[in-house]
C-alpha cells in the first residue's frame, strides 16, 4: 500500500515538473517569435541616393519650383572633405519670394522624418535663405548626410495666376448647407440670391459680411425669364434699378448678362446702373470650363490650362452644392501651395487696378 502512495507521489510530482518545462519553453519561443517580429517591423530600408533625390524633387515641384532652379553644390577648396559621395544628397534651389520657407521646411522635414532622418535648419536672419543640414538619425557620431540650400532669388517666378470664385445658385441648398460653406476660410464671392422668399440668405450673407454680386440678365419681350426686357417702361427700370442700390449698399457689383441681344437696351440698363453708383461686369468676364460629376478636378485643370495659356487673372461662376465644396475646400491647397492666390472678387478687381 505504501509502494503505491509513493508511486502516485512520484507520477504527478514528475508530470508536475513536465508540464513547466514544457511552458518555459513555449513562453520563450512566443517571446522570440515576438522579438523578431518586432525587429522586423522596426528595421528601416534604407534610400538609395536616386530616390532620395527623387522624392526631394517631388516635393521642390509641388510648390511649383521649376526643375531650371535646382542645382547639385560642387564643393571646392576646403568643403572637399564634404565631396557629393559622402552626401546622399546636395542641392541648392532658388525659390521666389512669394514662397514662405516654413511650409516648404515643413514638408522636407516630415519627409525626412519619416525616412529615419534628422535635420538642422539654419536661417540667414537678414535674407531669410535657409540651409537644411541633414542627419542619419542611425548614426550616433551625428555625421551630416545631406545638405539643402533655400535661396530667394527675385529673378525666378512661378507661372501661376490669381482666381476669384463666385458661387452661384446656393440658394438651392439649405441654409444650414449655406452656413457651413460662408464659414469657410476659403476666399470666394456669393452670387446674392434675391427672390422674396429667400430673404433669411440675404440676411446670412451679409451678417457674416461676405463680399457678394448680383446678377441680372437683359432680354426681348419674348425672353420670359430676363430680368430687364427690352419693353420695360423707363421709370420702372430706373425704379427698379435705384431700390436695388438702396437696399443693398454693400454689393460689390452687378453681372449683367444679355450682351448679345439688343446692344443698346444693354447699354441703357448698365448705364442706368453705374448712375446709381453701381459697379457692372460683363459675363463673359468669368472663364468657362467643363462641368459634369468631377466639377473640382475639371475646374482644376483648366485653371492650369488657362495659367500656361498666358492667363494671369481668372474669374469662375461655380455651382458647388455642399459635398462639391467640401471637396474643394480640401484640395485647394495643392494649387495654393505651388503659387496660385485666392481672392474675392473686390479684392481682385482692387489688385488688377493697381496693377494696371
Amino acid at each position: 500500500m505504501l509502494n503505491n502512495e509513493k508511486a502516485k507521489i512520484i507520477l504527478i510530482t514528475s508530470l508536475s515538473a513536465l508540464i513547466i518545462i514544457l511552458f518555459y519553453f513555449y513562453v520563450s519561443s512566443d517571446d522570440d517569435s515576438t522579438n523578431q517580429t518586432q525587429n522586423s517591423e522596426l528595421r528601416v530600408v534604407p534610400l538609395s541616393n536616386d530616390k532620395i533625390a527623387h522624392d526631394i524633387d517631388s516635393i521642390l515641384f509641388s510648390f511649383g519650383i521649376s526643375k531650371e532652379w535646382i542645382k547639385e553644390i560642387t564643393f571646392k577648396g576646403k568643403d572637399v572633405k564634404n565631396s557629393n559621395e559622402q552626401f546622399l544628397i546636395s542641392k541648392e534651389v532658388k525659390i521666389p519670394i512669394d514662397l514662405l520657407t516654413i511650409d516648404l521646411n515643413y514638408e522636407i522635414t516630415d519627409y525626412l522624418r519619416s525616412n529615419n532622418f534628422r535635420n538642422k535648419v539654419t536661417e540667414d536672419p537678414k535674407t531669410k535663405n535657409i540651409v537644411i543640414n541633414i542627419i542619419s538619425a542611425a548614426d550616433s557620431a551625428g555625421k551630416e548626410a545631406g545638405i539643402l540650400k533655400f535661396n530667394y532669388d527675385d529673378s525666378v517666378k512661378r507661372k501661376t495666376a490669381d482666381i476669384c470664385l463666385v458661387l452661384d445658385s446656393i440658394d438651392e441648398y439649405s441654409l444650414s448647407d449655406l452656413e457651413s460653406m460662408l464659414n469657410s476660410t476659403q476666399e470666394y464671392s456669393v452670387i446674392l440670391p434675391l427672390r422674396n422668399d429667400k430673404a433669411d440668405y440675404q440676411s446670412k450673407i451679409i451678417e457674416l459680411k461676405k463680399d457678394y454680386l448680383m446678377k441680372f440678365s437683359v432680354g426681348t419681350e419674348d425672353d420670359i425669364d430676363a430680368d430687364f426686357k427690352i419693353d420695360m417702361k423707363e421709370s420702372t427700370l430706373k425704379s427698379r434699378i435705384r431700390s436695388l442700390s438702396i437696399n443693398f449698399p454693400d454689393v460689390t457689383g452687378i453681372i449683367l448678362t444679355g450682351n448679345s441681344g439688343n446692344q443698346e437696351f444693354y447699354k441703357t440698363v448698365k448705364e442706368e446702373f453705374i448712375k446709381n453708383n453701381l459697379m457692372v461686369y460683363s459675363d463673359s468676364m468669368f472663364s468657362s470650363y467643363r462641368d459634369g460629376d468631377s466639377k473640382v478636378t475639371n475646374l482644376f485643370e483648366d485653371i492650369i490650362s488657362e495659367t500656361k495659356n498666358g492667363k494671369n487673372f481668372l474669374f469662375y461662376d461655380v455651382n458647388f452644392n455642399p459635398d462639391e465644396f467640401d471637396a474643394f475646400d480640401k484640395a485647394v491647397y495643392s494649387l495654393k501651395k505651388s503659387g496660385y492666390r485666392f481672392f474675392n472678387f473686390k479684392e481682385l478687381m482692387n489688385l488688377i487696378g493697381k496693377n494696371k
